[in-house]
């Protein structure tokens, strides 16, 4: 990790760099031939105060393997934008702040050091993006802090940085205490108990994939503010008496899907369907009539039928 900054007698106040890379998880070996590749978290911040009500900053960070590490020739790569706005007000007796944020992603799967010197390629790619209005109104003798503010995440935005869950409910993961119970040995649920006292259920990595939760706890935000398919409106304040005796939070939301379960169903499927095909997979049974594809024996009228719109006869 890195840093400077520079100062300036006019337009712009100073700039600051921030840059890092770090090593998340190292290359490991998964059987005799195989070893997995290097992961590596790099990115950089750029701050500028442009006058004393103005600040801007620019951000990227990116979640990515190398091949070379390991022997695989498939490396995810996941590189994040980030541009904010923030403008304030202050005086004696309050502040007042509003921040505009925007922010863009990719997340994709590079094919590289192919046999017969094929050209690197990427699979699987999905773009999102997101979109912040924060206001804050906050009091010099800390008695009173009012947020109010809009947020939009697209439906595929990803962030491995920060939509990585501290929990795991991955299948297959299993208590530490009591991990079945019945004679049919079903797995017992994670409980609040399990919670606190497994380490085991706990992440310590970071996932280039949406991890999966437990409905009962944050179905809303299971991913914190990054999570994807998501817009709506917020409020939170903190009200302190002036001997601070007295504290009382509030934290409230309203928020809803920006794609309905069914279509992200079928938006899935399509997008299954063209990573399929990219892929050079197009499942079984097949049946292929030019550059026409029909896969699925619930097929087989269609094709039939499509046939004959084309000319085929009876022999």
């Amino acid at each position: 990790q890195t840093d400077f900054s520079f100062k300036f007698d006019r337009y712009i106040r100073n700039l600051d760099f921030d840059f890092f890379i770090s090593r998340p998880n190292g290359s490991s070996q998964i059987n005799e031939t195989t070893y997995t590749s290097d992961l590596l978290l790099s990115g950089g911040s750029i701050f500028s105060k442009i006058n004393k009500k103005l600040l801007l900053s620019l951000n990227h960070i990116n979640l990515f393997e190398v091949p070379s590490s390991g022997t695989k020739n498939i490396s995810v790569r996941n590189p994040v934008y980030d541009l904010s706005l923030l403008h304030s007000i202050d005086n004696t007796n309050y502040s007042l702040k509003q921040k505009v944020q925007t922010g863009f992603s990719s997340r994709y799967w590079l094919h590289s050091e192919l046999e017969n010197e094929i050209e690197d390629s990427t699979s699987n790619e999905i773009q999102g993006m997101y979109f912040e209005i924060d206001n804050r109104y906050i009091k010099k003798d800390s008695t009173l802090l009012f947020k109010l503010g809009y947020r939009y995440v697209d439906p595929d935005f990803r962030s491995a940085g920060s939509q990585t869950r501290r929990i795991d409910y991955i299948d297959g993961k299993n208590n530490t205490i009591y991990p079945f119970y019945t004679n049919m040995s079903v797995p017992r649920q994670p409980s609040l108990f399990d919670l606190v006292s497994d380490e085991q259920l706990y992440n310590q990595d970071i996932s280039s994939l949406l991890m999966a939760f437990n409905p009962i706890y944050s179905n809303i935000l299971p991913y914190g503010d990054a999570t994807p398919n998501r817009s709506g409106v917020y409020l939170n304040a903190k009200i302190n008496n002036s001997n601070k005796l007295i504290l009382v939070k509030i934290k409230t939301g309203f928020y809803k899907e920006i794609i309905g379960q069914e279509k992200k169903i079928v938006s899935d499927i399509e997008l299954n369907q063209k990573q399929q095909l990219a892929a050079g997979h197009h499942g079984v049974p097949l049946l292929v009539h030019g550059n026409k594809y029909f896969f699925g024996q619930d097929r087989f009228d269609d094709f039939f039928a499509f046939m004959i719109k084309n000319g085929m006869q009876k022999r």
